[in-house]
């Protein structure tokens, strides 16, 4: 029985682009997304990762808990031996391990993300509260040509469209 068929409006996030997207939803699971055509930054249109996020929501394959690595020997194709463990045991051991390292050294942190919004949201405030400094290195693998383009043709990073 059809209980829920709506269209909302969102973003795609698959990139610092901030597409406008519509998001088809049926019976509380997501079935389709299409550009939004009222969205002055992307007037409807999107690239292909806007529609492959589906993809990431139903992955059968999708990390959906904290994970363990079990085999201490590392290489090329070598099993690391992932094992799923509690959010409890993850922060615990997260907790232990930070807290030797703000004891010993807190520069012996390096913190590190993809993108500009969550180095200036989580990571640089983390940062500086914890006490180190190694941290704000941003690779733009999944916007790169976005950042490129507004470079090369803009001189700025900035990514909004016109």
């Amino acid at each position: 029985m059809l209980e829920e068929d709506v269209w909302v409006h969102s973003i795609c996030n698959m990139c610092p682009g901030d597409c406008g997207i519509l998001v088809h939803r049926v019976n509380g699971m997501v079935v389709d997304i299409k550009g939004d055509p009222d969205c002055p930054n992307s007037r409807g249109k999107n690239c292909s990762k806007a529609y492959a996020a589906i993809i990431h929501l139903y992955d059968p394959n999708r990390v959906k808990t904290p994970m363990k690595r079990t085999n201490p020997e590392k290489g090329l194709g070598i099993d690391p031996g992932w094992a799923p463990i509690s959010w409890d045991e993850a922060l615990d051991m997260l907790e232990e391990k930070l807290t030797k390292i703000r004891k010993e050294d807190p520069r012996k942190l390096v913190m590190a993300s993809f993108d500009d919004h969550t180095n200036n949201e989580v990571v640089s405030p983390f940062a500086k509260a914890f006490g180190t400094t190694n941290a704000r290195w941003t690779g733009y693998f999944c916007g790169q040509y976005l950042h490129s383009s507004m470079y090369l043709t803009n001189g700025t990073f900035h990514c909004d469209f016109d």
